[in-house]
């Protein structure tokens, strides 16, 4: 591999390190904005702890998912998320969604393990239920 090849290698690498340590420390506002602990918003971002603690420190890339739940119930601008410009709450963000979420989310996290193991397994049944009839008008 020829030097040149390598420095470029070297530079892109270095510059998606960057990146990602920015959205990192940019995720790690949001969850400070909130004033929540980091097992309060990553239960929110339905992540382990660990997960979240990997991504505040820039050692892990968030998923798309984790993204998404940004911007959906925490009103984050995705512009802003992504380049660090513009304002960091879209202006028509929804505050009673995420505030209905993170009250569902503090009552999930006072029930036992049993009967969180349960409500899991009730959550996935309805989906499961929903995406079949979904697929059932799809395929009418």
């Amino acid at each position: 591999m020829s030097a040149q090849k390598k420095q470029l290698e070297c530079d892109m690498e270095d510059e998606n390190n960057f990146f990602v340590k920015e959205l990192c420390s940019r995720i790690k506002s949001v969850r400070l904005l909130n004033n929540l602990a980091k097992a309060e918003f990553a239960m929110a971002l339905m992540i382990r702890m660990k997960t979240l603690s990997e991504i505040e420190n820039g050692e892990r890339q968030p998923s798309g998912r984790v993204l998404f739940v940004l911007e959906e119930y925490f009103g984050v601008n995705g512009i802003w998320l992504m380049t660090g410009k513009g304002e960091m709450l879209r202006e028509n963000r929804n505050n009673r969604k995420m505030e209905v979420t993170m009250h569902l989310l503090g009552m999930f996290s006072r029930l036992s393990e049993n009967s969180r193991a349960k409500t899991v397994n009730i959550i996935k049944i309805l989906l499961q239920k929903e995406h079949y009839q979904s697929q059932k008008r799809i395929n009418e």
